[in-house]
């Protein structure tokens, strides 16, 4: 196969312009590779226009040309030779990793909501560990206000303790003046009986006495 590489001037020249022949390439081995190289006329004329119109940027070597393509071709032999097809994995095998990354990513989600519960109270502590100088002041005032309100609450208790105690005493002194009340009435209601049955017997009495001193001085 013959390949031709033109070569154009762009610095405005229209009948200007170089074809270099590149001879086929005969073989393409690991260990050589054979290809003739341009002539020593179309050397000289590159050479012209490289050193007259500054054309390097547009010229390209025969040479290198030639050893990029052969390393190309032989990189598509070795990937043609060595290109397989790769074995079908079983669905079995492909459940299994599917549950077993299924189980690691719930795992990490868990470690993850632990780590952010961490960290939140890992800042808890470090705000409560940075509390200003004035707001402690103002606790410790607080603080020793409550203990005052409980001292004096404290007392109150003793107080009303004492107060429930001889409530308790007044209690039982009352319960027991009721009970003597209690028997007193319950004396009182038997006297009564007593002294209401002696009158009536007295009354009695009277009334014969009356009786007999009638018949003894009828009225005339």
């Amino acid at each position: 196969m013959d390949k031709d590489i033109t070569i154009e001037n762009v610095l405005g020249d229209e009948n200007c312009s170089t074809v270099l022949t590149l001879s086929p390439i005969a073989e393409m081995n690991e260990s050589n590779i054979t290809g003739s190289s341009i002539t020593e006329e179309q050397d000289e004329i590159v050479s012209e226009r490289i050193q007259d119109h500054s054309f390097s940027a547009f010229v390209v070597d025969p040479l290198k040309s030639i050893s990029k393509r052969t390393q190309l071709f032989e990189d598509v032999a070795q990937t043609s030779c060595c290109s397989a097809e790769s074995p079908v994995t079983p669905p079995e095998v492909l459940r299994k990793r599917l549950f077993n990354l299924k189980t690691q990513f719930e795992h990490l989600t868990f470690e993850h909501e632990e780590l952010i519960e961490f960290t939140q109270l890992e800042k808890q502590v470090h705000h409560m560990d940075c509390v200003p100088v004035d707001q402690v002041k103002v606790q410790e005032d607080e603080l020793a206000r409550m203990n005052e309100k409980i001292q004096i609450l404290m007392s109150e208790n003793s107080s009303l303790r004492k107060m429930l105690e001889l409530n308790k005493s007044e209690t039982a002194q009352l319960e027991a003046k009721m009970i003597t009340t209690q028997q007193c009435k319950n004396a009182a209601k038997e006297a009564i009986k007593t002294i209401s049955f002696k009158i009536k017997e007295y009354l009695q009495a009277s009334r014969r006495n009356e009786a007999k001193q009638r018949q003894s001085f009828p009225f005339k």
